[in-house]
Protein backbone atom coordinates (compact mmCIF):
# COMPACT_ATOMS: atom_id res chain seq x y z
CA UNK A 1 0.00 0.00 0.00
CA UNK A 2 1.04 3.20 -0.79
CA UNK A 3 2.14 5.73 1.98
CA UNK A 4 1.40 9.68 0.98
CA UNK A 5 2.19 12.70 3.13
CA UNK A 6 -0.27 15.52 3.66
CA UNK A 7 1.39 18.72 4.72
CA UNK A 8 -0.45 21.63 5.76
CA UNK A 9 -0.91 23.62 8.66
CA UNK A 10 -4.71 23.49 8.47
CA UNK A 11 -6.21 20.77 10.11
CA UNK A 12 -9.42 20.71 7.96
CA UNK A 13 -7.54 20.76 4.96
CA UNK A 14 -5.23 17.61 6.16
CA UNK A 15 -9.25 16.00 7.03
CA UNK A 16 -9.80 16.37 3.25
CA UNK A 17 -7.10 15.58 1.92
CA UNK A 18 -6.70 12.59 3.98
CA UNK A 19 -10.72 11.32 3.19
CA UNK A 20 -9.66 11.78 -0.49
CA UNK A 21 -6.60 9.66 -0.29
CA UNK A 22 -8.09 6.86 1.89
CA UNK A 23 -10.93 6.77 -0.46
CA UNK A 24 -8.51 5.69 -3.07
CA UNK A 25 -7.00 3.35 -0.71
CA UNK A 26 -3.77 5.15 0.23
CA UNK A 27 -2.31 4.99 3.82
CA UNK A 28 -2.16 8.75 5.00
CA UNK A 29 0.45 10.46 7.45
CA UNK A 30 0.06 13.85 8.48
CA UNK A 31 1.82 16.98 9.56
CA UNK A 32 1.57 20.42 10.28
CA UNK A 33 4.56 21.82 9.17
CA UNK A 34 7.80 21.18 7.47
CA UNK A 35 9.88 20.50 10.71
CA UNK A 36 7.36 17.65 11.37
CA UNK A 37 7.16 16.52 8.09
CA UNK A 38 10.70 15.56 7.76
CA UNK A 39 10.62 13.87 10.88
CA UNK A 40 7.70 11.47 9.58
CA UNK A 41 10.25 11.02 6.65
CA UNK A 42 12.93 9.92 8.82
CA UNK A 43 10.25 7.82 10.27
CA UNK A 44 8.23 6.43 8.02
CA UNK A 45 8.24 4.96 4.30
CA UNK A 46 6.53 7.48 2.33
CA UNK A 47 5.47 7.56 -1.31
CA UNK A 48 4.14 11.01 -2.07
CA UNK A 49 4.01 14.33 -0.53
CA UNK A 50 1.10 16.74 -0.61
CA UNK A 51 2.56 19.98 0.58
CA UNK A 52 0.94 23.32 1.37
CA UNK A 53 3.28 26.49 0.97
CA UNK A 54 2.40 29.02 3.85
CA UNK A 55 3.22 26.91 7.19
CA UNK A 56 4.52 27.97 10.53
CA UNK A 57 8.16 27.22 11.54
CA UNK A 58 8.93 25.79 8.34
CA UNK A 59 7.62 26.49 5.01
CA UNK A 60 6.50 24.30 2.08
CA UNK A 61 9.37 25.77 -0.29
CA UNK A 62 11.66 25.14 2.45
CA UNK A 63 10.93 21.69 3.06
CA UNK A 64 11.09 20.46 -0.46
CA UNK A 65 14.50 21.56 -0.41
CA UNK A 66 15.38 19.95 2.42
CA UNK A 67 14.05 16.89 1.13
CA UNK A 68 15.77 16.78 -1.94
CA UNK A 69 19.38 17.56 -0.32
CA UNK A 70 18.45 14.99 2.50
CA UNK A 71 18.94 11.18 2.89
CA UNK A 72 15.75 10.17 3.44
CA UNK A 73 13.93 9.71 0.25
CA UNK A 74 15.17 12.64 -1.47
CA UNK A 75 13.44 11.31 -4.40
CA UNK A 76 9.93 10.86 -3.20
CA UNK A 77 7.55 12.79 -5.24
CA UNK A 78 5.67 15.97 -4.17
CA UNK A 79 2.97 17.87 -5.22
CA UNK A 80 2.72 21.07 -3.77
CA UNK A 81 -1.05 22.29 -3.61
CA UNK A 82 -1.82 26.07 -2.16
CA UNK A 83 -3.16 29.36 -2.94
CA UNK A 84 -0.26 30.82 -3.93
CA UNK A 85 -1.63 31.37 -7.91
CA UNK A 86 1.22 33.82 -9.20
CA UNK A 87 3.46 32.15 -11.44
CA UNK A 88 6.65 33.50 -9.53
CA UNK A 89 5.29 31.13 -6.66
CA UNK A 90 4.67 27.94 -9.03
CA UNK A 91 8.36 28.81 -10.36
CA UNK A 92 9.49 28.68 -6.49
CA UNK A 93 7.52 25.78 -6.19
CA UNK A 94 9.28 23.79 -8.90
CA UNK A 95 12.97 25.27 -8.81
CA UNK A 96 12.62 23.66 -4.74
CA UNK A 97 11.78 20.55 -6.32
CA UNK A 98 8.17 20.07 -6.70
CA UNK A 99 6.85 17.53 -9.13
CA UNK A 100 3.58 19.60 -9.48
CA UNK A 101 2.41 22.52 -8.10
CA UNK A 102 -1.50 23.14 -7.82
CA UNK A 103 -4.16 25.69 -6.69
CA UNK A 104 -6.60 25.07 -4.14
CA UNK A 105 -9.34 24.60 -4.71
CA UNK A 106 -8.40 21.31 -7.02
CA UNK A 107 -11.83 19.07 -7.69
CA UNK A 108 -11.51 15.78 -5.61
CA UNK A 109 -11.38 13.94 -8.75
CA UNK A 110 -8.42 15.61 -10.29
CA UNK A 111 -6.22 15.50 -6.86
CA UNK A 112 -6.69 11.76 -6.91
CA UNK A 113 -5.79 11.52 -10.13
CA UNK A 114 -2.89 13.28 -10.13
CA UNK A 115 -1.82 11.16 -6.87
CA UNK A 116 -2.93 7.97 -8.81
CA UNK A 117 -0.21 9.17 -11.62
CA UNK A 118 2.36 9.82 -9.65
CA UNK A 119 1.77 6.70 -7.47
CA UNK A 120 1.46 4.56 -10.52
CA UNK A 121 5.37 4.39 -11.23
CA UNK A 122 5.98 3.27 -7.62
CA UNK A 123 6.36 0.06 -6.00
CA UNK A 124 4.56 0.01 -3.01
CA UNK A 125 7.48 -2.11 -1.33
CA UNK A 126 10.41 -1.45 -2.55
CA UNK A 127 12.48 1.64 -0.58
CA UNK A 128 11.94 5.00 -2.23
CA UNK A 129 15.87 5.57 -1.13
CA UNK A 130 17.24 2.38 -4.05
CA UNK A 131 13.89 2.24 -6.19
CA UNK A 132 15.23 2.88 -9.88
CA UNK A 133 11.48 3.25 -11.18
CA UNK A 134 11.39 6.13 -8.29
CA UNK A 135 14.57 7.88 -9.14
CA UNK A 136 13.77 7.64 -12.65
CA UNK A 137 10.03 9.00 -12.51
CA UNK A 138 11.03 11.68 -9.62
CA UNK A 139 14.56 12.83 -12.05
CA UNK A 140 11.84 12.71 -15.38
CA UNK A 141 9.37 14.95 -13.27
CA UNK A 142 11.48 17.00 -10.91
CA UNK A 143 12.59 20.60 -12.07
CA UNK A 144 10.85 20.75 -15.59
CA UNK A 145 11.44 24.31 -16.79
CA UNK A 146 8.27 23.99 -19.28
CA UNK A 147 6.85 21.59 -16.56
CA UNK A 148 5.83 18.72 -18.83
CA UNK A 149 4.57 16.85 -16.28
CA UNK A 150 1.75 19.45 -15.63
CA UNK A 151 0.99 19.60 -19.28
CA UNK A 152 1.24 16.15 -19.94
CA UNK A 153 -1.42 15.29 -16.75
CA UNK A 154 -4.07 17.60 -18.06
CA UNK A 155 -3.69 16.19 -21.15
CA UNK A 156 -4.29 12.79 -20.00
CA UNK A 157 -7.43 14.28 -17.82
CA UNK A 158 -8.89 15.98 -20.51
CA UNK A 159 -9.13 12.72 -22.63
Amino acid sequence: MHTVLVVDDALTIRKYHRNLLEEVGYQVLEAENGIEALEKMFEYQVHLCLVDVNMPLMDGFTFVNELRKGEHHPDCPVIMITTEASESESNRGYEAGANLYLIKPTSPETLQTYCQIMLSAIEPDVAANTSESHLAFAGAAAGSAEHGLHSYMNALLSE
